[in-house]
């Protein structure tokens, strides 16, 4: 008897390290986040967030924590909360670092976002197809918004971008047709092609002087016939961009749409080397001068 309770004992002891062990590697769900799953990364420097499928179709209102087990949460992972359809509030702590593609794609439910200052890196799809979500604030920590991160959000009226944001990926902000107006920062470098298409509350844009690139049907495909929508007037105040032949097309068939530019670069932008450009606008006499200190661009 003596000798089966010392193995026991033995047995115990050598148990409960292991146990220890592997609770604090690989994936962990604590019970005072039940909605959460944490993945400590290679470098164990800290961790990466998802959502538990289990909880995929109630969990209502999640806040991440800044850190599990004394590291950061410095990650959302791909996918982490696809689905989550009646998801309306997420709360991302600054620790966050990286939002990885899809990670809130389809949330239908989600009402808005503010992405902390600390994230640099959004992946693409990230919140597409969030058709309630109304606004989004994006951090200063973003340089550049990846592909079709908020594509198809319906419900969207107001984006705040970052100074710091230097580029919108294309399809970045396609079919937000709620947005009803847009601040691109002053130091925005390119558009991509379908950023900003078929949004159709759009009835005015201001492009800022350092834009140096704008894609195919950037601001395409929002009035006309089959594409109803409100855009008459799009601002440049600065040099031609590269890319400008068809940033606008299928908008500049309405009779009242007009692109306006600063005197100095009237003929530059007259004279592009651009064949839809010249069919549509130039020779429809759509491209025509504003003056800048009268209409200034942070108006």
């Amino acid at each position: 008897m003596k000798k089966f309770v010392g193995l026991l004992i033995v047995f115990v002891l050598a148990i409960v390290p292991l146990t220890v062990f592997m609770t604090g590697c690989g994936e962990n769900t604590p019970e005072e986040n039940p909605n959460l799953s944490f993945s400590l990364n290679e470098e164990e420097t800290g961790y990466t967030v998802r959502g538990k499928s289990a909880v995929k179709i109630t969990a209502t209102e999640i806040a991440i924590p800044a850190e599990y087990e004394g590291k950061p949460v410095i990650a959302i992972s791909s996918k982490a909360f696809n689905g989550f359809t009646k998801l309306t509030k997420i709360t991302i702590p600054d620790s966050v670092k990286e939002i990885f593609s899809s990670a809130f794609e389809n949330c239908n439910a989600l009402q808005s976002i503010t992405i902390p200052d600390s994230v640099t890196s959004l992946g693409k799809n990230a919140f597409k197809g969030c058709n309630a979500l109304t606004s989004a604030v994006i951090g200063s920590g973003l340089k550049s918004i990846s592909e079709n991160a908020f594509e198809n959000c319906k419900a969207l009226t107001s984006v705040t971008f970052p100074a710091e944001l230097e580029d919108i990926g294309k399809n970045a902000f396609l079919c937000c047709s709620s947005l009803e107006s847009v601040k691109f920062p002053e130091g925005l470098l390119s558009i991509g092609s379908y950023a900003f298409s078929q949004c159709y509350a759009l009835e005015e844009i201001k492009l800022p002087a350092s834009i140096t690139t704008i894609g195919d049907f950037a601001f395409g495909q929002n009035n006309g016939n089959e594409y109803p929508g409100s855009l008459l007037k799009a601002y440049f105040y600065g040099p031609l961009p590269n890319g400008i032949n068809q940033s606008f097309g299928y908008t500049w068939d309405d009779n009242e749409f007009r692109v306006y530019v600063p005197a100095e670069y009237y003929e530059d932008y007259k004279n592009a080397d651009a064949s839809d450009w010249q069919r549509c606008v130039i020779a429809f006499n759509l491209l025509e001068t504003f003056d800048p200190e009268e209409n200034p661009y942070n108006s």
